[in-house]
């Protein structure tokens, strides 16, 4: 008992017991490696966050390279260059880029020549498209370097 002022006080003892939320380590990786840049929690490419927080991840792509999407563990779990989850474990995500090569078409006088893309993947399927003016007609595709077959207005995508 606690005396002060002619105020008696009775105090019994209390235990505090404080359960604190675990943390957990959640760190962003580029493949292949300068293909672009990663954000945890607009911060660097690591954090340590609290059990059940938010998480976002930001995935941009350097030039001459497009976001494919967020992997772990092999498995791809976005395709949104902006990935948002709830931590429950530790994580290491990867953002996986892929490099795309630049398709010009240029036309010559008496029509209009266009490509389905501006950019395309080694192996992408691009679709070639002509419009002949009154007067002129399509005689064929010529491509510079000339390692490069079109068939029926498509052509593979090298990687170059």
């Amino acid at each position: 008992m606690v005396t002060a002022s002619g105020v008696s006080v009775v105090s019994d003892v209390a235990t505090l017991t404080v359960n604190a939320k675990p943390t957990y380590t959640i760190t962003a990786v580029v493949a292949p490696e300068g293909a672009g840049n990663v954000k945890v929690n607009d911060g660097g490419t690591s954090a340590t966050v609290v059990e059940s927080s938010e998480v976002t991840l930001t995935a941009t792509a350097n030039s001459g390279y497009r976001f494919v999407g967020w992997m772990e563990n092999g498995q791809q779990v976005s395709a949104d260059a902006t990935y948002t989850f709830t931590a429950n474990s530790n994580h290491t995500l990867t953002a996986k880029f892929e490099q795309v090569y630049t398709i010009t078409v240029s036309p010559v006088e008496g029509g209009t020549a266009t490509a389905d893309k501006a950019t395309a993947a080694a192996g992408e399927t691009v679709t070639l498209t002509t419009t002949s003016e009154s007067g002129y007609y399509f005689v064929e595709w010529k491509v510079v370097p000339d390692n490069l077959s079109i068939q029926e207005n498509q052509f593979t995508m090298p990687a170059e």
